[in-house]
């Protein structure tokens, strides 16, 4: 599964028609694709990885007055291994002449392939030609969970290969009159079903003054000023964390929402992440837009979050890689078949996910007492039991 365009015909639900690039960093070549997308649509549901240590987000008090850079922190800071949601972060790498890998920008897994990033992170903001130009590097790297100078265990930097992107932000073509700073990154190979990924989601106007999360790579952070107390530990191979309040300045087209807690040099492209519970232990983690500057998010629009969605309709967990995983946790996983589906049970288990062999996920009933899944003509379901901190798997097979 790749970033294929797929036009679709136009349905009953509030649809737009918007003008994508696909860039192919392997052939150096870009071409357009129109997409007919529902509006306000959303991408899959998230996925916490076939990897243990759900670790969650640290969500600190927040000040009411500056500076608010206290909010923000490297994330990890002992030698524990990084856990969900922090190791789906990742950091961009740009391959240079004499084969060094430089650090340019931030982003976050939305797909057991794909990364989410800002635009001007792969096209320069300044363009002025055609979508043929002005491209960044064909030779871009994704390096997920990098933490203080060391690849996530097991990861090696993984090369992007195709790249999507509004046509919009090419002087050329037609103007936006909304946030198009975003890039969504195809990779070589599939890194996302061990550590995991977000959904994306259109901004909400209910988002003004809730506290979000942001996970980002700076390359140069700025030296501390006399008297403001800063993260002195943070550098560029350091994943850094913030959390704090995003703010709605206007109601125009322009959304000019803005972190509360500012960026610093090379987390562009750094998701804006929310969940149900603040320190996302639980629940579908959502990302609702890129960081662009400093000071500002690109929110994901009705259109945006539309075209994004159906870009990623096709997102299968595959589930060979499922299967390969080690299961841990406190008990085994009980199923029960009536002739309908399954009825499942394990010890300490908060969530059940479950997929078809050809990896696309069952909608699973989850509920205190058991949860339920009926596999609707697939014989064989592979079901994964989550508790805090581990996982567990169980190939099914129907009588």
């Amino acid at each position: 599964m790749g970033l294929c365009v797929v036009v679709a015909s136009p349905c009953l639900a509030a649809s737009v028609s918007h003008t994508i690039v696909v860039r192919d960093h392997l052939k150096a070549v870009s071409s357009e694709a129109t997409i007919q997308a529902s509006m306000g649509d959303t991408s899959s549901g998230s996925w916490t990885g076939s990897l243990t240590g759900i670790d969650g987000l640290p969500t600190p008090a927040v000040p009411e007055d500056p500076p608010f850079i206290l909010m923000r922190s490297a994330l990890w800071t002992g030698s524990q291994t990084r856990g969900w949601p922090g190791r789906a972060a990742v950091r961009l790498d740009v391959k240079s002449y004499d084969s060094i890998l430089y650090p340019n920008c931030s982003g976050y897994l939305v797909g057991p392939k794909h990364v989410l990033t800002a635009g001007h992170c792969m096209v320069m903001p300044t363009s002025t030609s055609t979508i043929q130009e002005d491209w960044y590097s064909d030779s871009v790297f994704a390096r997920a969970g990098l933490d203080r100078g060391a690849d996530y265990p097991g990861m090696v930097p993984v090369r992007v290969v195709k790249t999507a992107i509004s046509k919009s932000v090419f002087p050329a073509s037609k103007s936006y009159d909304g946030d198009n700073d975003w890039a969504l990154l195809e990779l070589e190979s599939d890194i996302g079903t061990r550590l995991g990924w977000a959904q994306v989601a259109p901004m909400e106007a209910s988002r003004d003054g809730k506290n979000i999360h942001m996970l980002g790579y700076p390359i140069r952070p700025p030296a501390c000023r006399t008297g403001l107390p800063c993260d002195t530990v943070s550098r560029k191979d350091t994943l850094c964390h913030s959390w704090g309040p995003l703010k709605r300045n206007n109601f125009g087209p322009i959304q000019d929402w803005a972190p509360k807690v500012p960026g610093w040099q090379g987390e562009s492209g750094s998701g804006v992440l929310d969940c149900p519970d603040d320190a996302c232990r639980l629940g579908k983690l959502r990302v609702r837009g890129t960081r662009w500057t400093v000071e500002a998010v690109n929110a994901f629009d009705s259109t945006m979050s539309g075209v994004l969605a159906k870009l990623l309709e096709s997102v299968k967990v595959p589930l060979s890689g499922l299967q390969a995983q080690t299961s841990v946790g406190s008990g085994e996983i009980h199923a029960r078949w009536d002739g309908r589906g399954w009825e499942l049970r394990c010890e300490g288990a908060y969530k059940f996910d479950a997929f078809r062999p050809d990896g696309t996920r069952i909608e699973v009933a989850n509920n205190a007492a058991s949860s339920r899944v009926d596999p609707a003509r697939a014989k064989m379901v592979l079901v994964v039991a989550r508790g805090p901190g581990w996982s567990r798997s169980r190939t099914l097979v129907a009588p």
